[in-house]
Parts: structure tokens; C-alpha cells; sequence
């Protein structure tokens, strides 16, 4: 029983790494085509007045619904994380 137990645990693991290096690839390349397309394609297409519109309405949710701070908060999670896992 331990030992079908162990094998069942063991394919499990391997399917949530395995699942999760998917998930990392794909994650990956959609950050990638928002760095290199669609933001270019944005900062082309919206007039300066229009991307100024999306900054002030973005800083309007940051105050309204996650609370000021949260975003520097995250960032500074984000790069811990980044020290410890990937250094």
C-alpha cells in the first residue's frame, strides 16, 4: 500500500511540475508579445492625451480598490521572490 501510495504522490508531483513549466512558458510568452507588441502597438496608436487619460484612470483604481501602496508592495514581493528563487 505505501508503495502505490509513494508512486501515486510521485506522478502527482511530476504533473504539477510538469503542468507548472507550461504554465511558465506560456506565461512567458504573453508577457513578451505585451512588451513587444501590444504596448507598442498602444503607445503608436493612443494619442498622448489618451494614454494620459489611462494612467490617471489606472492611479483612480490603484486608490479606490487595491489601496495605495499595494502596487509597490507586490513589486518588492515580486523581486524577493526573484532573490531567492532565481539567484
Amino acid at each position: 500500500v505505501a508503495i502505490m501510495r509513494y508512486k501515486i504522490v510521485e506522478k502527482t508531483t511530476d504533473q504539477i511540475v510538469e503542468n507548472s513549466n507550461k504554465y511558465i512558458g506560456l506565461l512567458r510568452q504573453h508577457i513578451d508579445k505585451e512588451d513587444n507588441i501590444l504596448y507598442m502597438m498602444a503607445n503608436q496608436n493612443l494619442s498622448e492625451e489618451a494614454q494620459e487619460k489611462l494612467l490617471e484612470d489606472f492611479e483612480k483604481v490603484e486608490v479606490e480598490r487595491i489601496g495605495v501602496g499595494t502596487r509597490e508592495k507586490f513589486h518588492k514581493l515580486l523581486h524577493h521572490l526573484k532573490d531567492v528563487y532565481l539567484n
